[in-house]
């Protein structure tokens, strides 16, 4: 057959590879995004809610006489709208986490910037004396007195989560550093590796949600 029949045909052209995240060679996403878990909608949470509220009235209904009904209406409302408040404001202090987080831009800080700025969030939790460590760290970057403790905290600032190899760092410097307990502050989250570790050695692991408390209150502290 000619040449140009095997062209029309596709025989000679090359298959084009399929892309797959996450493999050697591919582009690299710069852009911080943690992970999240997945969470129902407030509105379905809601509805959900009404929908119980509604069955459980009319299951009251047929058992209860007509003076007392008025009576467990009130409290199943009054239920629904603890349990309503309660959804709002821990989606308000979530928001407003995110928000601390996004305003003071620890996501694209300078490494060396970053522990500048957690010193301060540090102190704004009540540490004393801090102070960052030599440029070369050896597994601390910050020392800071609190509670009768001395705490040499390893700062980290990464794009995914934060391993366990951050903890052992921390751990293992302490007495280098001559402190007696040990914290690992970071912008993202951490393995389960990680927690493991911190767990059987006493470490603090402030994740990204407690740093966005800190960033909440130094915000409004200042």
């Amino acid at each position: 057959m000619s040449q140009q029949y095997h062209q029309q045909r596709g025989y000679n052209q090359r298959p084009q590879r399929p892309y797959r995240s996450g493999k050697p060679g591919n582009r690299p996403n710069h852009n911080y995004r943690p992970r999240k878990k997945r969470q129902a909608a407030g509105s379905e949470l809601f509805m959900t809610l009404a929908v119980v509220v509604v069955f459980a009235l009319a299951a009251v209904a047929t058992r209860v006489s007509s003076e007392a009904l008025p009576l467990i209406i009130a409290f199943l409302v009054l239920i629904a709208a603890s349990v309503l408040a309660g959804m709002l404001f821990v989606a308000f202090r979530r928001n407003q986490k995110l928000k601390a987080i996004q305003l003071s831009g620890v996501d694209v800080m300078d490494g060396f910037v970053f522990e500048k700025y957690v010193a301060e969030l540090l102190k704004s939790q009540g540490f004393a004396n801090v102070r960052l460590t030599e440029k070369y760290d050896l597994g601390i970057d910050a020392i800071a007195d609190k509670d009768g403790e001395r705490w040499g905290i390893q700062i980290k600032r990464n794009r995914g989560k934060t391993k366990a190899e951050s903890v052992r760092q921390a751990v293992t410097a302490l007495n280098h550093y001559q402190c007696t307990r040990a914290m690992v502050v970071s912008n993202s989250l951490f393995t389960g590796a990680a927690r493991q570790l911190a767990d059987s050695n006493r470490c603090v692991l402030v994740d990204r949600s407690v740093l966005g408390e800190w960033i909440v209150a130094y915000q409004h502290r200042s």
